[in-house]
């Protein structure tokens, strides 16, 4: 008896661990949280014209824009899906590789953060298109919170296996 227990238990720890697995690989953020599986090389993109995508936060989502609105009430009119801009800062005084993240009327909702912006940076000042979207909305959970925003980059099929997958430069 003892022994068909053990094998049971066995068995259900090993289901266990099975649906955890597959249930920590479905979802659209399942790599968020694990930084070396922020990008993502995959031969079936699930974009068309891509070869693999990458996912990263909007960071400054608190801030003031320069004409004084509220990157907090854009980020409202928002919807996942969106396409984005990223527009080039090369003269931002936070750094040299400064990525803003803008709806495509302008309105700006913050920035690539500095240690993911390099990744981009010199692929958009080659001119290259990446294909930029909203992947996610984090709404606040209490009061005082902000909502968040994480963007979605496609990279094209056409770029060099290299883009986005360098290693950080030296500072």
């Amino acid at each position: 008896m003892e022994i068909l227990i053990a094998i049971v238990a066995i068995f259900a720890v090993i289901w266990i661990i099975g649906h955890l697995k597959i249930f920590a690989s479905k979802g659209p953020f399942s790599s968020i949280g694990r930084p070396s599986n922020l990008y993502r090389s995959d031969p079936h993109s699930d974009r068309e014209g891509e070869k693999r995508h990458w996912l990263t936060t909007v960071v400054g989502v608190s801030f003031k824009n320069e004409n004084g609105s509220d990157r907090q009430s854009i980020i409202t009119r928002c919807r996942e899906g969106e396409a984005i801009l990223l527009i080039r800062e090369p003269n931002n005084k936070f750094g040299p590789n400064a990525i803003r993240v803008c709806r495509t009327n302008g309105d700006q909702i913050g920035h690539i953060a500095r240690d993911e912006a390099y990744r981009v940076a010199d692929e958009l000042d080659r001119g290259k298109k990446l294909n930029t979207e909203i992947a996610y909305i984090h709404p606040p959970k209490r009061s005082g919170q902000k909502a968040g925003v994480v963007v979605r980059i496609g990279v094209p099929q056409d770029c060099p296996e290299g883009v986005l997958a360098s290693t950080r430069p030296n500072r």
